[in-house]
This record gives structure tokens, sequence and C-alpha cells, in this order.
């Protein structure tokens, strides 16, 4: 009985002598308004967003300008002496002008960017902003895509198209020997703006 007794009185002490244990839990959201069952989705400022660009347009202008002017003057001979001399006059004048002109542009682009949330709105709209700088074969292409976007569009992955973007703007700027070439020349700028 002794034993037992000593047996119980030690396991007493350890079980005194240790640290009190507290369960925490392992989901954590670090405050933000998700419950654990959601998926993790931007809605604070510095979360990161993927825009998914797909951007397309097209545009046609055309003009067409057509003028016509005539003129005639014809004088006969008066009744004064200084008249007679002279005699009739006659001048005719004509004057036309025909132009026209046309454009056409089509435009295609597709890329992914990811974002970050620079600002919520009161609303709770996001406003979001994302550059990204692609180099291909000594080509510098820049993407920038800027925009607000409400939170109930943004897809459960995280992602958001641009077309659901407000106020978007979309920038596509490259820089290279192939953006250089297709600029016209000193030359032809120069007769362009003489002529």
């Amino acid at each position: 009985m002794r034993k037992k007794m000593t047996w119980i009185l030690t396991v007493l002490l350890l079980l005194a002598a240790m640290p009190a244990v507290t369960a925490t839990s392992l989901w954590s959201d670090a405050g933000s308004a998700a419950t654990m069952f959601s998926d993790r989705k931007a809605r604070n400022v510095g979360d990161t967003i993927t825009i998914i660009v797909e951007e397309q347009t097209s545009a046609a202008n055309r003009a067409d300008t057509n003028t016509k002017k005539d003129s005639n003057v014809n004088m006969g001979a008066g009744s004064g002496f200084l008249l007679k001399a002279v005699g009739g006059a006659s001048n005719t004048y004509g004057d036309k002008y025909a132009s026209s002109g046309s454009t056409s542009r089509s435009n295609s682009l597709t890329a992914k960017i990811t974002a970050q949330v620079i600002e919520v709105k009161p609303n709770g709209n996001l406003v979001i902003s994302g550059k990204q700088t692609i180099k291909v074969n000594g080509e510098d292409q820049k993407i920038s895509v800027t925009g607000t976007v409400r939170p109930e569009d943004i897809s459960p992955d995280n992602t958001v198209y641009s077309t659901a973007l407000a106020d978007s703007n979309v920038q596509v700027n490259g820089k290279g020997v192939l953006a250089s070439k297709q600029k016209p020349g000193l030359l032809h700028r120069l007769f362009g703006w003489l002529f």
C-alpha cells in the first residue's frame, strides 16, 4: 500500500510541476472576415490577385470629302469713252477637291499578371495595380494593369478577368529593335512635317 501511495504522490507532483497546456486552432486567417471554409481571396491592402488579361479591340474610321466651286465674272462694254475702248472682259474660275481616307486597327492581348490591392474603397471594392516586364529576343515588353474590382467578381482561385475591372487601364509598351523599326524614319517624318 505504501508503494502505491508513493507512486500516486510522485505522479501528482510531476503534474503540478508541468506548465499549463492550452489548445490552439491549426487554422488562422490573421484577422480577416473569412471563415475557415472559404478560399483565400484578396480583400486587404497588400494582398495579391492574379489578373487574366483578355482584351480584343477593333476600330475603323472612314472619311470622304468632295468640294466644288465655280465662279464666272462677265463684264460687257460700258457707255463711257474709256470703257468702249477697253471692250468686254470675262473670267471663269473653277476649283474642285476630292479626298478620302480610312484607317482600320485590330488588337488582341492575352496575358496573366499578378497585381496588388493598393486601396480598399468604403463600399468594399478593391483598387488593384500590377506591372510585368517580359524580355523576349532582346525586346522588352512592359504590361501594366490598374482598375477597380468588386469582391464578388474575384473567382475562388483568386483570379479576375480584366473585363471585370471598372476604370481599367491596360497598357502594353515595347522597347527594342522591333519596336524601333515600326516607327517612321527621320527623313520620312521630316517630309511628312514639310508636306
